[in-house]
């Protein structure tokens, strides 16, 4: 029952997800916001929701490693992976202003984050520490909007039939449902099939719960590569892995205080932070600005030398 849950489970990922990347990318041009900002925000939060649902809920029920432990795995799958196989099929280009403004964003988020938990534990304080950041991180991604859309995209992609905003918004609502509920059936699905072969909580957290929490950002951003919108795929990744960290792990922490095992600041976090820093330093060296197959395929080693280390 559990295999076919998880079949379940990634069809109505795919459904959800390209009713999603259609939406808002009708919805940003209908507001005159640039692609890289809706995906950065509206299509970030909707793929973000099934790591809000299992880390809050984990938390509650005193699961602390799961909760980090998604967090933390699924940032590393969004870039090891979702990002690194989205390289395969188009080429990643970018700008100096997404490598100075949204990666060093990413970077510095992160790192605060590997510092809250140095001592094993998130508290209510840092917790809204982190929410009031996700506020600014907001604001600051609103404010900037208009400017970023009377600059050049990066991408162009196949024109999209304009719906009326509110049914937009309307679909985009029912699709982030449907990528939550998907994702619900998978990992639980995952979960059991990981335990019937023995499996410890924090591995599970960081391998079979994040990337199954992170198959919306792979479905989404499959969708954009093979419609050559590169602004999606870079805002979806880059704005799930700091709403991650902001949102979902302040809100967590401030429904309940957590406290993780020592593995998962010495191995897990670490990962993270080395893995948002790598991303960085593949963008700029050798060649500036992009991440073409061979930079995808080496992200795809790191990313599976990571779970190795875990077995």
């Amino acid at each position: 029952m559990d295999y076919l849950f998880l079949i379940l489970g990634l069809a109505i990922l795919i459904i959800s997800g390209d009713f999603l990347v259609k939406n808002a990318i009708g919805l940003a041009k209908y507001f005159k916001v640039s692609d890289f900002i809706i995906s950065a925000t509206v299509i970030a939060i909707g793929t973000s929701l099934p790591e809000l649902f299992v880390s809050v809920n984990a938390g509650i029920n005193g699961f602390a490693d799961i909760t980090v432990g998604n967090i933390v795995g699924s940032n590393i799958a969004n870039i090891g992976f979702v990002l690194a196989v989205s390289g395969l099929i188009i080429g990643i280009t970018t700008n100096r202003d997404f490598l100075i403004q949204d990666l060093l964003i990413l970077i510095f988020v992160s790192l605060l984050f590997v510092i809250f938990l140095s001592d094993q534990k998130l508290n209510r304080i840092e917790g809204v520490i982190l929410l009031v950041l996700f506020i600014v991180f907001i604001v600051y991604n609103i404010l900037k909007s208009k400017k970023q859309f009377k600059l050049a995209k990066i991408d162009e992609y196949e024109p999209i039939k304009q719906k009326h905003p509110l049914l937009a918004i309307l679909i985009i609502l029912i699709s982030s449902a449907g990528l939550m509920y998907g994702s619900d059936f998978l990992v639980n699905s995952s979960v059991n099939i990981a335990r019937s072969f023995g499996v410890s909580e924090r591995v599970i957290a960081v391998t079979m719960v994040a990337v199954g929490t992170s198959l919306p950002e792979f479905v989404t951003s499959i969708i954009a590569a093979l419609r050559k919108n590169v602004s999606v795929i870079l805002g979806n990744i880059v704005g799930s892995n700091i709403i991650n960290i902001l949102f979902i792990g302040g809100l967590s922490a401030v429904v309940e205080p957590l406290k993780i095992s020592p593995q998962m600041v010495s191995v897990d976090l670490l990962g993270m932070l080395f893995f948002a820093v790598l991303l960085l330093t593949m963008f700029v060296f050798p060649r500036k600005y992009k991440i073409g197959f061979v930079k995808s395929l080496m992200l795809i080693i790191f990313y599976f030398a990571y779970i190795l280390s875990l077995v």
